[in-house]
């Protein structure tokens, strides 16, 4: 359930409307045939999950059991005194890109109708709602934190996770042909797990790339968290300096 027809207006993704309309639609494939990459509905899944179990958004439950409680410097939700410090994210440099059909599985899937992935942040609206796919906003110290609060703790405090749900979140659940992207992707519960294409941790590690090759991962094994920000997408030479930079850290943790 990757997308819907006519895409979502950019204020619906937080809202029950969203869930509603993607509970209507067709699968685009047979369940349990192929697995796909869910860019944006993956966000309006947990959002409604967390509204019917916890009778609250999943945004004032992130913001006040760990954001303000660990000092996160990373926010679903930006608060308009927090905006002086945004800065739009840029396409790569180069040539023209392709046109995206916006009925086509890549259209859905990026919401090509309304806005793409790379743009979504970019807009006030997404901002300020902290949808939790593509609406986060914050510092690569931020990222870090928040991966880093959850497994090893921060300034001694202890981790929000438990041993056995870290445990859960590690264990790779899927790995093979991304019905979405085309590629090959492998994934924990949420999150995406290393793999030969996209080898930024050990196999403990769990985290996400983003659409402009921004990464944050916890790494377990090594007591990492772990936050990348570019503000330029990046493209041919540069793309993968994140999985570099992880290298880099691992192996001098390890040592």
């Amino acid at each position: 359930m990757p997308g819907v027809a006519g895409g979502f207006a950019l204020a619906e993704f937080t809202t029950p409307e969203a869930a509603g309309r993607l509970a209507a639609a067709v699968p685009l494939w047979r369940p349990g045939t192929a697995f796909g990459y869910h860019a944006l509905t993956m966000g309006i899944l947990m959002e409604e999950l967390c509204r019917r179990v916890a009778g609250a958004t999943l945004q004032e439950l992130y913001d006040s059991r760990i954001r303000q409680p660990f000092g996160i410097d990373f926010f679903l939700g930006l608060p308009e005194d927090q905006e002086p410090r945004y800065r739009d994210v840029l396409h790569a440099d180069g040539p023209d890109r392709s046109w995206l059909d916006p009925q086509g599985l890549d259209g859905m899937n990026s919401n090509a109708p309304v806005s793409t992935i790379m743009e979504l942040p970019n807009h006030r609206v997404i901002r300020a709602g902290g949808m939790s796919s593509a609406g986060g906003v914050g510092s690569a110290d931020g990222l870090a934190s928040l991966y880093a609060a959850a497994t090893t703790g921060i300034d001694g405090s202890a981790p929000f996770l438990g041993p056995r749900t870290v445990d859960a979140m590690a264990e790779e659940q899927v790995w093979g042909l991304d019905r979405a992207s085309g590629q090959d992707n492998a994934f924990a519960v949420v999150f995406m797990k290393p793999q030969p294409g996209r080898n930024f941790g050990s196999h403990r590690a769990f985290g996400h790339e983003g659409a402009s090759a921004a990464l944050g991962f916890a790494d377990p094994a090594y007591g990492l968290g772990f936050g990348y920000v570019p503000r330029r997408s990046e493209e041919g030479r540069t793309r993968g300096r994140a999985q570099r930079l992880s290298a880099a850290v691992r192996q001098a943790a390890a040592g």
